[in-house]
């Protein structure tokens, strides 16, 4: 809760269908391809985006700390305008309490899409530039949610 205005909220996949405002909705694989056409228009819907993650990355600071890590080939453009935060995931543990990790490395979003009974999310690692497309359980795996408005 102390950093939610900062770097917004986890939440579990079921949770993530109702977190967008009222006039918004959870991205679909849908979106993420559209979004990886206008920089590759050979992207298939439910593959992994080569050279995408450099796009969507922000440049960010936090604390005098750069966010994401410089690596070589790894030129953070952001021209996509999402500026996407290596916030990294939240698991459930033992004790029945989330742990996160992975912060200032990895960066996850929740699609509203699932297959074989887990939900779908697209991440993305600091040292390499693709936009991977991961599934998890839908309970015991956190991650941040895109809005996106219909036209």
């Amino acid at each position: 809760d102390v950093m939610s205005g900062i770097f917004g909220r986890f939440y579990t996949w079921n949770q993530a269908q109702n977190a967008c405002p009222e006039d918004g909705r959870p991205t679909t694989e849908k979106d993420w391809n559209s979004l990886a056409r206008a920089y590759d228009p050979e992207a298939a819907e439910g593959t992994d985006y080569k050279g995408l993650a450099t796009r969507i990355m922000g440049g960010l600071y936090f604390n005098d700390t750069r966010m994401w890590t410089y690596f070589k080939g790894m030129d953070i453009k952001n021209d996509s305008g999402l500026s996407v935060m290596p916030v990294g995931y939240a698991a459930l543990s033992s004790d029945d309490s989330f742990s996160f990790t992975a912060l200032y490395t990895y960066a996850a979003f929740w699609t509203a899409d699932e297959k074989d009974g887990q939900g779908l999310f697209r991440y993305l690692y600091q040292d390499r530039n693709i936009v991977y497309l991961g599934k998890a359980d839908k309970e015991s795996f956190a991650a941040t949610v895109r809005c996106v408005k219909d036209e």
